[in-house]
């Protein structure tokens, strides 16, 4: 619920925001080692004003606006700083880490039900506690 914005609690709306401001930054620190393409900047803009029409036909609220935007810039910044296979490696060990412990959460909230019965929940826009 946090990535997609549909928590219920407006300060979580703001994570997805603040990593993708933080890692445009990594990007422009990194910029001079990068080489910007004029074809993938062309694409980037197209896809920025797509968004924007998109934004007004739609008449999405800003902030929606702003996370789609951060969304589009931080995808273009991945392409730009990263090789196919240096994405791929990264994506499969991240991969990796979130299915194995999701299994082993899992496992414990199954054999231990009452010590996961002392967290909190969140409850998101559709009303469903999580």
């Amino acid at each position: 619920t946090v990535l997609f914005g549909v928590n219920g609690n407006k300060i979580f709306l703001f994570v997805p925001r603040v990593v993708g401001v933080l890692f445009i930054g990594l990007y422009f620190i990194h910029y001079n080692k990068t080489k910007l393409y004029k074809t993938s900047f062309v694409v980037l803009l197209i896809l920025l004003v797509m968004q924007l029409f998109s934004n007004v036909i739609w008449d999405a609220p800003a902030g929606t606006a702003i996370s789609h935007y951060l969304a589009i810039l931080v995808a273009f910044a991945i392409t730009e700083l990263y090789s196919v296979n240096e994405f791929s490696h990264l994506f499969d060990s991240l991969m990796f880490v979130l299915s194995v412990s999701a299994l082993v959460v899992e496992i414990m909230a199954w054999l231990f039900p009452s010590v996961f019965l002392l967290f909190p929940t969140m409850n998101n826009t559709a009303g469903l506690d999580v």
